[in-house]
């Protein structure tokens, strides 16, 4: 869970990064693309083109880990009960491949290619 304080420095990154033109972000970073983009299995996110800085991109994955964002994900992925409200996994991922090793995942996989 995030405390107060990252919810406080997010924010503040946010307010430093509102008004500046994205061109201008571009400039002054040329890796962008390979900065603020990452791979995750099969997955793939850029951020490249955000209002976001090398600063802020650390203190959104500092956030990230501080939250269990990775232990989150591999529960979903592995077909957890993640919806607590339902209590029941959501195997979204698991319908569309083959990301998740739980047991749970690997049959909804094994269902859906059925």
């Amino acid at each position: 869970m995030l405390t107060p304080e990252h919810w406080l420095a997010l924010g503040r990154h946010a307010q430093r990064l509102e008004q500046v033109p994205l061109p201008e972000l571009l400039a002054l970073e040329p890796a962008r693309a390979d900065a603020f983009s990452l791979r995750v299995g099969p997955l793939y996110a850029s951020f490249a083109r955000q209002r976001i800085d090398a600063v802020a991109w650390d203190a959104l994955l500092e956030s990230a880990c501080e939250a269990g964002l990775g232990q989150a994900l591999h529960a979903l992925f592995d077909g957890a009960v993640v919806n607590r409200t339902e209590g029941r996994p959501a195997l979204h991922s698991a319908l569309r491949g083959d990301v998740g090793q739980g047991d749970v995942a690997r049959a909804a996989a094994r269902e859906a290619r059925a």
